[in-house]
């Protein structure tokens, strides 16, 4: 019988409290993170379309297709990052300590060509899975969801990353995709509602399409990006958290101290 037949499902209800916590006690530095992250993405979004102009792409749709996947690939790299550095932070957190940002990031930059590689993994894995079916492709980002965490938390390798996420959301992946769910249909009311606010109060567009180069459109719709952004990111950390805490601490707390030293 495989050990995690008998492991509970987790508490939606918990992950969302557990998210708000490290908000709000770790703030500064949470969306410290989630401004590098969403920065590089952001950027990209604006010089897209200078490096698509010399290949001349006369089709809307492959010039749309080209900027979604290439715009995707950006923010799930940057994405997995923030999460590798968010993580120590949540992870102190749970035991009582504090991990600042320095401490947190530097994990990520002596593993970062490991968790580059995942980022090119999970995304790429996930955008073909949605390709064929939908389905499989929403299957991998569920048992993938804590690959980032895990792969600086534990210090495992590549392979090691991928099934070490999938056993721990083994008999919870129902309710990692309600939780993945809820946040994301509040994270889209949120995004939606700041960006109405935004064009009534100061008269711009935040959707980050502005062309040529606007500021305030720029900075309006980065602020609105690095609020959801930073939300995300907590939710993942403190996701892995809480399975952490029901697969009985696994090696994180043997690892923790050397790891975030």
């Amino acid at each position: 019988m495989d050990p995690q037949d008998g492991v509970k499902p987790i508490e939606v209800g918990h992950v969302l409290s557990e998210t708000f916590a490290l908000i709000r006690d770790r703030a500064p530095t949470v969306f410290g993170i989630a401004f590098l992250a969403t920065l590089p993405t952001r950027l990209w979004i604006y010089i897209l379309p200078g490096l698509a102009a010399p290949l001349k792409l006369t089709s809307y749709p492959v010039a749309l297709a080209l900027g979604a996947v290439s715009a995707g690939l950006v923010a799930g790299v940057m994405l997995l990052l923030g999460e590798g550095a968010l993580v120590g932070v949540a992870v102190g957190k749970s035991e009582g300590g504090t991990v600042g940002f320095l401490k947190s990031s530097l994990p990520v930059i002596r593993r970062a060509p490991v968790l580059l590689a995942i980022a090119l993994i999970d995304v790429v894995g996930i955008l073909l899975g949605l390709v064929w079916f939908i389905i499989p492709g929403m299957m991998l980002s569920l048992m993938w969801s804590v690959v980032g965490p895990v792969a600086v938390a534990e210090q495992t390798g590549i392979v090691e990353a991928f099934r070490r996420s999938q056993a721990l959301t083994t008999n919870t992946l129902a309710r990692i995709f309600l939780l993945m769910l809820a946040g994301g249909l509040g994270g889209g009311a949120f995004v939606w509602v700041a960006r109405k606010v935004a064009e009534g109060i100061f008269g711009v567009g935040s959707n980050g399409l502005n062309y040529p180069f606007a500021p305030a459109p720029f900075l309006v719709g980065s602020l609105i990006d690095l609020l959801k952004t930073g939300f995300d990111l907590a939710l993942v950390c403190s996701l892995y958290v809480v399975l952490i805490q029901r697969d009985g601490g696994g090696p994180m707390h043997q690892r923790l101290n050397r790891i975030f030293e």
